[in-house]
């Protein structure tokens, strides 16, 4: 049984969250990387403390899994920004560019994840 004295249960909703993560975040990666024309990269988790994602220069994007307890518009958005970085591995005019194409409310849901991602990382 959990005992939540020892953080059992913040152990066992982490494990639950993680089992749930990457099979919510596959399709709308595979939708984004279908938009921009870009085979569907990798895709792994990520316990980062302060990274919502990142694309590495081997075509492999990394997840923070905690974006499962972020509204879809701002997970939408972290996942479009990384698959974005398929094409553009900077932060330049096309790069910009091509986030506007992929999710032109890219602004509003990078401004609403600066405010309230701390509480997702609550646990």
């Amino acid at each position: 049984y959990l005992n939540p004295g020892r953080g059992d249960l913040t152990v066992a909703l982490q494990r639950w969250y993680q089992a749930q993560a990457l099979p919510f975040f596959l399709p709308r990666v595979a939708h984004y990387a279908g938009q921009l024309g870009v085979p569907l990269p990798a895709v792994a988790l990520s316990n980062a403390r302060r990274r919502w994602g990142s694309c590495h220069a081997r075509g492999m994007i990394r997840l923070n899994w905690r974006l499962l307890k972020a509204s879809l518009a701002e997970m939408d958005y972290v996942i479009a920004h990384e698959v974005a970085h398929l094409r553009h591995m900077n932060h330049g005019p096309t790069f910009r560019e091509t986030l506007q194409c992929l999710y032109p409310n890219h602004a509003e849901a990078h401004r609403t994840l600066r405010e309230r991602g701390f509480l997702y990382h609550a646990f």
